[in-house]
């Protein structure tokens, strides 16, 4: 699924002003390590409870409301004991479990990952008849074909969200406050496909942001706490989907609406000027293509990139920096009428006071096109080599893209930009064998926490006038979502080769999940795996041939990875050399 325009940078952008020296949500620190381990305890066994108990999960209790009147109570205990006793009760009134005589079982060849409990059966943790309460209902839970909270299609069995009340007019409240960090704690300990892939204990990032919630005071920490725990799962789809009209007098309120209408990337890991959206302000003439941005005001770009990182959701490195000057909000907004930037060009150093535009003076690509015009569908290039361009692609174009393409030497696929639903039925015409194209992954209802194969992807393209020719599918850190699965599915093709570098690392759909006060989170859906097994989540797709863009490219007005790419098919020369 192609990103939206998220919420996180406007948040981002709008608090965190370049004359403040720092992001902070005012965290008061009178939280003791044996309170936060309370907490987090109560959030692990109410997520428990909410997945794994039956009279939970046919929806016999409103579980929020259960939350909302123990929280105060494990908050206040005078110990743990007091704290854990608390929590027992709670379990036991929820009444009796049933001993499950044919419980379901998932074949291991069918497991891609097993269940986890956090720190609930951890030695030492919790009481141990609590904690022996607890293992007799993970024992014996009977799965059900549907959940109150989470429920399976019934045509493809993907699960979804439903049921969750978003309480759009509750007041901002410490139980509200963690019953948004519990709620979306859980469904990623038990439904997301790449808890393993996050990068560190999901259950240490529970704690650290107890205290972050704890301190939570008004709207905008909320939105920016919210920001940081979607950023905190490293994946690129995650971002505030939903923000509402609540929130306009707080963030939103002092978004920034001005900039300088350039275009920048971080090449050599630099940022560099690469191109212009409106030149009214004779920009071309003042910051060239190719300058180099050391530094905003003041602040360096390895001092933004820094401060910054922990509020940008991305998979990976590049994808964050790619973030950080997309086209819609990027680091060169603000309010003010100029920016002092500090350049580097041709080995000297400068600054330059630059004023910004307003956002209607500026003519703006859409936000993952860095082209005000968008090229052609299809067009023949450079001696007779195709190139598809797939952005505006339609199902009633593929037949003259394969006429048009038919006698040429070779094909170049440019997946840096986002393409159609309709890019897949080319697959048809360029192999003729059935070959799998990507392993699906999901969470089941089966166990809960329990990732599984779903199967293979495969397409038949049984077909005798199929393209038989070179074909380059060039990649980049704007290659997202569909790009990946359309480079996955046209990689297959006997001649193709991926040239270009690490895409963003977030293939498949997305589900978004409703929070207290109204505001939406958005992640990865489910898992997507190359043939072999190989991870596609965080990495990217597997280059064959790795390219960079270079300053000297830029300053020469070239597009490297399309040249290399002519290169290739010209001079049959399917190496980075």
């Amino acid at each position: 699924m192609k990103l939206k325009y998220c919420f996180y940078w406007i948040i981002f952008f709008t608090n965190l002003a370049w004359s403040q020296p720092d992001i902070k949500v005012n965290s008061i620190n009178i939280l003791t390590n044996n309170k936060i381990s309370q907490l987090s305890n109560l959030g692990q066994v109410w997520g428990f409870l909410k997945y794994y108990h039956p009279a939970v999960y046919s929806g016999e209790y409103d579980w929020d409301s259960k939350l909302l009147q123990v929280f105060p109570q494990v908050l206040n205990a005078k110990n743990n004991n007091d704290a854990y006793e608390i929590i027992e009760r709670w379990v036991d009134s929820l009444g009796t479990v049933p001993a499950c005589t044919n419980c379901s079982f998932i074949p291991v060849k069918d497991i891609k990952l097993k269940a986890d409990y956090g720190t609930l059966f951890d030695k030492n943790n919790l009481a141990v008849s609590l904690m022996r309460k607890l293992r007799f209902i993970a024992e014996n839970y009977n799965a059900p074909d549907s959940q109150y909270y989470v429920a399976a299609d019934k045509e493809y069995g993907e699960l979804f969200i439903k049921n969750e009340s978003a309480y759009e007019n509750a007041r901002i409240n410490a139980p509200m406050n963690f019953l948004a960090l519990y709620r979306f704690w859980n469904y990623i300990q038990y439904f997301y496909p790449y808890r393993h892939l996050i990068g560190k204990s999901w259950t240490r990032v529970l704690n650290e942001f107890i205290p972050v919630f704890y301190g939570i005071k008004n709207d905008t920490d909320y939105v920016i706490a919210c920001t940081k725990m979607i950023t905190s799962i490293n994946d690129s789809h995650g971002c505030i989907s939903l923000l509402p009209p609540r929130f306009g007098s707080a963030p939103l309120a002092i978004q920034h609406h001005k900039a300088i209408p350039v275009q920048t990337s971080f090449i050599e890991n630099k940022c560099v000027v690469t191109g212009y959206y409106q030149d009214s302000l004779e920009i071309k003439n003042i910051l060239h293509r190719g300058d180099i941005i050391d530094s905003i005001n003041g602040i360096s770009i390895d001092s933004v990139i820094q401060r910054y990182s922990p509020y940008i959701p991305a998979s990976n490195y590049p994808t964050k920096l790619r973030e950080l000057i997309a086209p819609m909000f990027n680091v060169l907004r603000g309010d003010e009428d100029s920016m002092t930037l500090y350049i580097t060009r041709n080995k000297q150093s400068f600054n330059l006071c630059l004023p910004l535009l307003t956002d209607s003076q500026i003519t703006k690509a859409a936000y993952y096109t860095k082209d005000v015009v968008h090229k052609p569908v299809c067009s023949v290039i450079s001696n007779n080599i195709g190139y598809l361009c797939p952005q505006d692609m339609q199902l009633k174009d593929t037949a003259a893209i394969e006429r048009m393409f038919a006698n040429t030497k070779g094909l170049i696929i440019d997946l840096r930009y986002y393409p159609t639903p309709w890019i897949v039925y080319l697959m048809y015409w360029l192999e003729a064998e059935i070959k799998p194209i990507a392993i699906y992954t999901t969470p089941t209802l089966q166990k809960p926490g329990t990732i599984v194969y779903k199967g293979n992807f495969e397409m038949d393209r049984r077909s005798t006038d199929f393209y038989k020719k070179r074909v380059v599918i060039i990649v980049n850190e704007w290659t997202q979502s569909r790009q990946e699965f359309a480079a996955m599915i046209f990689r297959t093709a006997k001649n193709a080769v991926v040239l270009g570098s690490k895409t963003a690392g977030a293939d498949g759909t997305v589900c978004s999940m409703p929070l207290p006060y109204g505001l939406n989170l958005q992640f990865t859906k489910y898992g997507i795996e190359n043939p072999d097994s190989t991870e596609t989540q965080r990495k990217g797709i597997k280059i064959d041939i790795p390219v960079q863009p270079t300053i000297k490219g830029v300053l020469a007005g070239k597009d490297e990875l399309l040249d290399k790419a002519i290169d290739i098919i010209e001079n049959k020369k399917y190496s980075a050399e």
